[in-house]
């Protein structure tokens, strides 16, 4: 019995190699057009501020044609005469061609807390002129100026998700929402 079922399977196997041999399968073409497999792909790295522990924390797209893009975070840079500068900066914007940085103050200028820089955690943008970023407090650029939230429970927020300009949600430390 078992000598039957091996010739039968040797048969068979045999006729279907043939079979293949005479009608081959070829797979379709791609399509035209973009190679969504392929791996040939170009990064560009760039390292914002001039060392000394500067570090990001987020990113948001606002659009990719034109490019804008804003980053947040703790970036050192230096002076013109090659010293660190005292404040660091929180925010920088890519226009498609160049970095734009931006210092943030956590109280308007000349109150006492005015020397105090804030340090970004997280951002959200919707389009250029509703932006919204964790840094202590909750700041919202509105197209001309920053808003500044203090005691929203958003200062330690280390992420932060919006729907239009009026409802944000944000997390944080010790479990805060």
């Amino acid at each position: 019995m078992t000598k039957y079922i091996l010739i039968t399977s040797l048969v068979v196997i045999t006729m279907l190699g043939f079979n293949c041999k005479k009608n081959p399968v070829i797979p379709p073409l791609p399509p035209e057009g973009q190679d969504t497999t392929s791996h040939n792909w170009v990064f560009t790295i760039d390292t914002l501020g001039d060392g000394n522990g500067s570090t990001l924390k987020d990113v948001a797209i606002i659009s990719t044609n034109p490019q804008l893009v804003y980053a947040v975070g703790d970036i050192e840079l230096r002076d013109s005469t090659g010293q660190f500068e005292q404040k660091p900066y929180s925010l920088v914007q890519w226009n498609g061609l160049k970095w734009n940085f931006t210092l943030l103050k956590f109280f308007p200028p000349g109150s006492i807390g005015d020397s105090l820089n804030a340090i970004g955690n997280a951002v959200f943008a919707n389009d250029p002129n509703d932006i919204w970023m964790t840094a202590g407090a909750l700041f919202h650029w509105v197209g001309s100026r920053w808003d500044i939230y203090y005691n929203t429970g958003a200062e330690g927020g280390t992420k932060i998700w919006c729907e239009g300009n009026e409802n944000c949600w944000v997390v944080g430390n010790s479990g805060t929402i």
